[in-house]
């Protein structure tokens, strides 16, 4: 039963259960519904079997099992495979209504899409410029100072959170929080 997270890399394994809490966390409804070729989730999301997925469902009991002896302090899980919802479950005292703080989650999700763009061809490589992916940029958001040093930003630089432009966190935290307009507050600076 252990084997599970002894074969996982140590390094993977807050990525593998964060974003499980990231998608357990969503308010979307699960429908049993015919499964189709083209199918993927929208506004409702299909559930199947392990199976059905080419899943083993001994596994999966492995890895719950796993959890309720690991002293960890997991507050749900879900398996997602072919847009399909194979196992979900909280752990009490939490439900799938209870809202959870990301932090940096994010920044993970974000990396491994900007991966698929840039494996897909969407994306040069991480050195491209942003100017250069968006090309009317300052125009379209209206970008003040759009100096030397904001057009040399690269995908790399936002990834790393390494832009090198001068940020208060604690400046704009209300103002982000209640705004609309969070990518012209960004832009501003």
């Amino acid at each position: 039963m252990k084997q599970l997270f002894k074969k996982m890399p140590l390094f993977l394994l807050p990525l593998f259960l964060s974003t499980g809490f990231m998608i357990s966390c969503s308010k979307e409804e699960t429908v049993s519904l015919p499964l189709a070729d083209n199918y993927w989730p929208t506004a409702y999301w299909q559930s199947s079997t392990p199976e059905a997925q080419n899943m083993h469902s001994q596994k999966i009991d492995e890895m719950f099992e796993a959890i309720d002896t690991s002293n960890l302090d997991i507050h749900s899980a879900i398996i997602i495979k072919n847009g399909h919802i194979v196992t979900e479950s909280y752990f009490y005292p939490y439900t799938e209504d209870y809202l959870h703080s990301l932090n940096s989650v994010t920044k993970n999700v974000t990396s491994a899409l900007i991966g698929i763009a840039i494996e897909e061809g969407y994306i040069e490589s991480v050195d491209q410029k942003i100017i250069e992916i968006f090309p009317d940029i300052d125009t379209d958001l209206k970008v003040k100072n759009f100096d030397e040093q904001k057009q040399n930003i690269t995908v790399k630089n936002l990834l790393t959170m390494e832009t090198g432009l001068a940020w208060n966190d604690w400046e704009y935290l209300g103002e982000m929080s209640n705004s609309n307009q969070v990518a012209n507050i960004l832009s501003n600076r």
